[in-house]
């Protein structure tokens, strides 16, 4: 599972999020399967997820193939349409893959090359701090519904389906305050031992 939008406010504070989200499935599509192998050589599809500052997804999107670059997700989505109505006066946090006129309402870090303001220094901490928060939601995702990590189905629509549910089954343990019983103190990263 990798990570794509995330929203925050930022009227000098940041409140959202844009990563995405990767989830394997076992097998090829039987349609343009080969445009679902990503990177990593192995078959998936895309959730772009924005958040709140609770790690509540507020956005989704999914779907697009494995291979699809984030700004071009982003573009691909509803949210994308609609962002002027629905952004205000907010912005979604960013990373470089959304640098350009087409991304106005994305706030990215200032590249460092040595000669950053401390001003500016300040401001890339506060976008990767709220950045985090949406890269943690989808960590606790996939811990709490480790089958998303291996779906074993080729059926696109069946495989979004699942995703968006457990999309909405994360945002419903949040809001009771469900806490993951196997992993009180966080859920473990891709990689770690457990």
């Amino acid at each position: 599972m990798e990570h794509g939008v995330n929203m925050r406010s930022w009227k000098m504070s940041c409140d959202g999020r844009e990563p995405k989200a990767i989830f394997a499935f076992y097998c090829r599509p039987p349609i343009r399967g080969g445009d679902y192998m990503n990177r990593k050589s192995y078959y998936s599809v895309l959730l772009q997820g924005i958040g709140d500052e609770r790690g509540r997804f507020i956005d989704i999107f999914a779907g697009p193939p494995g291979r699809v670059h984030d700004a071009r997700m982003l573009r691909l989505s509803n949210f994308y349409a609609t962002w002027q109505e629905k952004m205000g006066e907010y912005s979604l946090l960013g990373d470089s893959a959304y640098i350009g006129q087409d991304f106005l309402f994305v706030i990215t870090p200032k590249r460092d090359n040595g000669d950053l303001t401390e001003v500016d220094q300040l401001q890339n901490t506060d976008i990767s701090r709220g950045r985090v928060i949406v890269e943690q939601a989808f960590g606790r995702m996939k811990c709490k519904w480790r089958r998303l990590q291996d779906l074993q189905n080729n059926r696109i629509d069946t495989v979004v389906m699942i995703i968006m549910a457990a999309c909405f089954l994360h945002n419903m343990c949040i809001g009771a305050g469900e806490l993951c019983q196997e992993h009180p103190h966080g859920c473990p990263r891709e990689g770690d031992d457990e």
